[in-house]
Parts: C-alpha cells; structure tokens; sequence
C-alpha cells in the first residue's frame, strides 16, 4: 500500500510536467483518463499520418540508454515510417524507413553515417540480431508510432484495473514541456505487483488539448527509475509527403532537414 499513500508526493516531482502541488488519487480522476483515452482512440483513428520530433529515452535490460531525437514521419495506411536520428542524440544521423509494401512486412532499410553508410542502404530482417547489437531498444523501430503508443496505455491501463490497484491522480494542464502545446496530465499508479504482468509500476501521461493525442508519456519501473520516456514535439497532424520522402539518401554534412 505504501506506493498509494506516497503516490501523490512522488508522482509530483518524478517528471518536468507532474504538477507543483500534491494531487490525491481520485474516481474522477480515473474517469476523466478514460473520456481522454477514448478520445485519444478517436482522434488517431481519424489520422492519416502525422510528422514529428520525438524525444525518446529508455531502460534496456537495466540500463538507462541516452537520449535520441528522432525526426519522423508515419503514415497509417498503407504504412510507411521514416526515421533520422539528430544531432546531439545517440546514432545521430542514421536513417530508417519501414515500408512493408516496398520491402516487406519483416523487413527494415537503414543508412547508417560514417564508415557504416559507405555501403549504402541496407535492408535488414527485424529479428537480425545485429540490430539488438547496435541500436538496443525496447522495441522495433517499426513499433515507435503512435498507434503502438497508443495501445501500450491502453494495455497498461487495463491490466491495472484488472489488478484492482490502480490508482489516477489529475495533475492540471502543463503548457510549457511542449512548445505550443497544453497538455492535460494524468499519474497513474498501476500497481506493486509484478505478476500483474505489467513492465513498469507508473505512468505519467500528457494528451495534448489541441489534438487529443498523447503526446508525453513516462512510465517508472518497479524501483521507480525511469523506464521509458516518448515526447512529440513539432508535431503536425496530416502534413504533405510523398513517396520520396520514404527513400534513403545521403544528407549534405550538417543537415537538419531531407532534401
């Protein structure tokens, strides 16, 4: 029980967007995170891509990696994913795309920089376990979209009501961790208990008003360290893009855009 009694206090200074003054869980709460996610289903179901910048940092087997800052680009249907890690990030520079019409459903193209581009584009199986060698993640690069964001709240959130412990505290709107964005903040505890078949113990969850969308998620393991962090930034529902913006290409030295 002690992570409920001491919920509201650790919540609260675990993240940039967890609210100044304590906040109790409450039934409200829970329900107002339910009207939000049922939205947030809503609005994705409605996109047809989105472009972003996307801050991601995690916990791969106990170890916290770096930041990366990704710029990408997806497309729902048919599905096209575009990656290149920026500057000042882990792998900066690589670029990935994840397109299973063109390479098949299995399959991921990568251009690394450096000596490793010198080949060209490579077209690597997702279960290589080269890719666990250099690039570890928890997860597929094809999988870092928000539908599968998306669905992992939505996972997390149903084993922890079916565990009976969970527990949502409403933070109020941030308006400052993401620029031109307000973010309505939700902690949620889901439970103690590992066997409850849950990776981490808490959440900190962000869906943008605008949007509906969750656009900052942080999730805390169950020695409360930071497991896994996602922020869309520059994030723009529907933009244009064609089919070329999903074919690899060397960049000039020091861009920051795909030409």
């Amino acid at each position: 029980m002690k992570t409920w009694l001491a919920l509201a206090a650790l919540l609260a200074v675990a993240t940039a967007v967890a609210a100044a003054e304590t906040v109790a869980p409450s039934a409200e709460a829970a329900a107002e995170l339910d009207r939000c996610l049922a939205r947030a289903t809503q609005a994705y179901d409605k996109l047809h891509a989105y472009a972003a910048v996307v801050t991601l940092q995690e916990r791969v087997r106990g170890k916290l990696l770096p930041a990366e800052k990704i710029r990408s680009l997806y497309v729902k249907s048919p599905t096209k994913l575009y990656c290149r890690w920026l500057p000042g990030g882990a792998y900066a520079g690589l670029q990935t795309s994840y397109v299973p019409d063109r390479d098949g459903a299995k399959n991921l193209s990568a251009l690394p920089t450096g000596f490793a581009g010198l080949a060209g584009v490579e077209r690597l199986a997702l279960d290589a376990t080269i890719i666990d060698k250099l690039y570890p993640h928890q997860h597929r690069i094809n999988d870092y979209h928000l539908g599968f964001t998306l669905s992992q709240i939505q996972t997390a959130v149903a084993k922890g009501k079916a565990s009976g412990k969970m527990q949502v505290a409403a933070a109020g709107v941030d308006s400052t961790s993401l620029a031109g964005r307000r973010l309505r903040i939700f902690q949620v505890g889901y439970s103690d208990n590992k066997a409850d078949g849950l990776p981490y113990r808490r959440s900190v969850l962000g869906f943008d008003e605008e949007t509906g969308l969750p656009l900052w998620i942080e999730s805390f393991d169950f020695e409360d360290r930071l497991y896994a962090s996602y922020k869309l930034g520059s994030f723009a529902v529907d933009p244009a893009w064609s089919d070329d913006d999903f074919t690899l290409k060397k960049l000039a030295s020091g861009a920051d855009e795909r030409k």
